[in-house]
């Protein structure tokens, strides 16, 4: 049977931001992706580290603890069986899995902003 993975990464530094957003845009070399299907991936928001970093400054407040946990990094996959039984694609039409994803992500409670999501 297969599940549904979700993975939340508190990034409390602009370096941890911006290596998260080079990672996941693939602006530097990320091993474990295939860079074949990067042109497979739709991106909402934020198009790249630099629009990342900048949407970032204009949301935090100018005031703020040293510790304070600039964003939350949201990683949503599912099992291997589940790809498998849809042929390696779970969202090809904008509508699916990854959509209702970021839809039930953007209704939590204290979930007020997000910067890009990507599939």
């Amino acid at each position: 049977m297969g599940y549904a993975i979700l993975r939340a990464k508190k990034l409390k530094s602009f370096g941890a931001v911006a290596r998260s957003a080079r990672h996941t845009h693939r602006e530097q070399l990320t091993p474990n992706a295939d860079p074949a299907m990067t042109s497979r991936n739709r991106t909402v928001g934020a198009k790249g580290t630099s629009q990342v970093l900048a949407a970032l400054k204009r949301t935090l407040p100018t005031k703020r603890r040293k510790d304070a946990v600039l964003a939350i990094e949201y990683l949503v996959t599912a099992s291997p069986e589940v790809f498998k039984r849809h042929g390696g694609r779970l969202d090809d039409t904008g509508n699916g899995y990854f959509a209702d994803a970021l839809k039930w992500l953007l209704n939590r409670p204290g979930f007020r902003r997000h910067l890009f999501a990507l599939n």
